[in-house]
């Protein structure tokens, strides 16, 4: 009996000690990515919801209006207050008989007067776009969980989220609401289009290297829940001189999208779109020709599913991006010195573009005063009189034709 405990008692202690000799592993990247999908909102099912209820959002369609009522309704149960006094909705006059909508809901900080808006086009190509799952269906679906996340929380500024109609068109809906909207009020847009198809992802805020998109990538990038890398897109190599010395480091000719409108208007903005800018400077989602779904057929939930789970991580990795940079510490005083770094940008640009005016002035004056000088010469030492120029005078009648 001694014996029989004696041994027990051993392999107690040596089971004991392989236990705490036993290390935990490290966590993989594939399971930090899933503890961190699984801590954050699920924009995925959102996204499918969406695609699923609203399949065909042509711009000026029945479908694109249908859209915005899915996306009030989603709005109101989110807990965001309606914008405007009658609703939720703006209506957008477009040419002869062409409306269109925008969705518009807040969230008000404490007693002020400054904006932050986000926003996502919910409009696609129509029966052609599929259901437009890329898009721009996953950034509404981005936009629609970025509400829901922030629906109860209070910061320093309002947080505006809208949905905007007639991108595809021609930006009608952005394009009318900024022209509506006290721009002096906006901190900054986030506009959210076609975040779910490509290799990469990609911020892009303006067409110089910004202190407020480096604030974004960095706030995420050393947070717990980093997915996939955001980056901004590659330097144009190719850009002329003139593009240089405008300090334009990221010229983006293919970027057409919301925030031209907000743009145009002085307003600072920063974007996010997947893709993959590492194999062609110019828009393109994949190497692959295989992989291209823009507005065509293959643009559905299925087709992007069976490229992987790269739609996955791409629309959770902005989610995630936009919720960390706005409820960090710093982020209003950024938003603040985002403006200010456009105003200063922009007075830097408008003054080189009147430099350069005025040396292109004085060139020609230069060389008509010149070129006077030598006829008044000519004409001297010839003794001939100046010939009167025309640009313009009556043909010979043996010169004109008649059929």
């Amino acid at each position: 009996m001694k014996k029989v405990t004696l041994i027990f008692i051993c392999l107690v202690l040596i089971l004991c000690m392989t236990a705490c000799s036993v290390r935990p592993q490290e966590e993989s990247k594939e399971d930090l990515n899933a503890r961190a999908l699984g801590q954050s909102f699920d924009v995925v099912n959102v996204w499918r919801d969406f695609c699923n209820a609203c399949p065909d959002r042509e711009s000026f369609s029945q479908g694109e209006k249908d859209a915005a009522d899915y996306i009030k309704g989603m709005f109101g149960s989110c807990g965001l207050e309606q914008y405007y006094a009658d609703g939720f909705i703006q209506s957008v006059d477009y040419g002869e008989e062409a409306t269109t909508q925008n969705v518009v809901g807040i969230i008000r900080g404490e007693n002020t007067d400054k904006n932050v808006i986000i926003g996502a086009h919910y409009d696609n190509f129509g029966e052609i776009n599929s259901n437009g799952a890329n898009d721009n269906a996953s950034g509404v679906a981005v936009l629609l969980s970025l509400a829901k996340y922030f629906s109860d929380k209070t910061l320093p500024f309002n947080l505006v989220f809208v949905a905007f109609g007639g991108e595809e068109a021609g930006y009608a809906g952005s394009g009318h609401f900024v022209n509506n909207f006290d721009t002096d009020c906006i901190l900054l847009f986030i506009n959210i289009d076609s975040v779910a198809n490509g290799k990469y992802l990609y911020a892009y805020a303006q067409d110089y290297k910004t202190d407020y998109c480096d604030y974004f990538l960095k706030t995420y990038g050393e947070s717990d829940l980093f997915l996939k890398t955001i980056s901004v897109p590659p330097a144009d190599l190719g850009a002329t001189f003139l593009v240089e010395s405008y300090n334009k480091e990221y010229n983006a000719p293919y970027f057409n999208t919301d925030a031209l409108a907000f743009d145009y208007c002085g307003v600072p903005t920063i974007s996010f779109f997947a893709g993959d800018m590492e194999y062609s400077y110019s828009y393109i989602e994949s190497k692959d020709e295989n992989e291209r779904v823009m507005h065509t057929s293959d643009d559905s939930v299925l087709v992007l599913e069976s490229f992987g789970d790269d739609y996955k991580y791409n629309m959770q990795s902005v989610f995630n991006c936009v919720c960390l940079t706005i409820e960090s510490e710093n982020f209003f005083v950024t938003a603040i010195d985002a403006k200010n770094q456009l105003y200063g940008v922009l007075s830097y640009l408008n003054l080189i573009s009147v430099i350069v005016f005025f040396v292109v002035l004085v060139v020609l004056a230069v060389v008509c005063f010149s070129s006077y000088k030598k006829l008044k010469k000519r004409a001297v030492v010839k003794e001939e009189p100046l010939k009167n120029f025309t640009l313009f005078s009556r043909p010979n009648d043996e010169e004109i034709f008649t059929f």
